[in-house]
């Protein structure tokens, strides 16, 4: 079963080669081309991911501070001395008060544990990254689109595909890194 943080589009070193081999019977600007709608759609994905980490990370994070800061106010007030809301009917004894703090700081606890586990922020910056390091490969992509035709030679588009290739290495290996971490 694929991960839903991994964009769907080659990762492995075989996968690559074999899109590209398929592509050198084609013209030079069909490569170029080629690659550039795989870079394209990488970039997409990967903005996707990074929004989605995003508001992970945040949504965890403001999860965290709010349980962090009830527990703290619930705590206190299940130690004052004075009841609070005395024509209330609801009765927040310093008992009640109490167990609500433990639940808050379950609540805590599973928080900070999921946050760890699913590291938003690192993949969220892993995504950024991973978004310009394919946008400077797109880059380069049109600038050799943009040579003549007389100067533009297999080695130049075979060097671009190696740059994507190691870099799609860098961020599978990146991700698994951060996963494994």
């Amino acid at each position: 079963m694929k991960n839903s943080l991994l964009p769907v589009f080659p990762f492995s070193d075989s996968e690559i080669s074999s899109e590209y081999e398929k592509l050198k019977y084609r013209s030079q600007k069909e490569q170029l081309s080629s690659l550039y709608v795989q870079i394209d759609a990488a970039i997409k994905s990967y903005s996707r991911k990074k929004s989605i980490n995003k508001s992970g990370a945040s949504l965890f994070y403001m999860a965290i501070i709010l349980l962090t800061s009830l527990t703290t106010l619930l705590i206190a007030a299940s130690k004052s001395t004075f009841d609070l809301f005395p024509e209330c009917e609801l009765g927040f004894t310093s008992t009640r008060l109490s167990s609500f703090s433990l639940v808050t700081s379950a609540l805590l606890t599973i928080a900070v544990g999921l946050e760890k586990y699913f590291d938003w922020k690192e993949f969220w910056v892993s995504s950024a990254l991973a978004c310009k390091k394919l946008s400077v490969l797109g880059l380069e992509v049109c600038q050799v689109a943009a040579y003549e035709p007389t100067k533009l030679s297999q080695e130049d588009i075979d060097k671009v595909y190696q740059n994507y290739k190691d870099l799609m290495k860098e961020i599978h290996d990146n991700y698994h890194k951060v996963r494994l971490a």
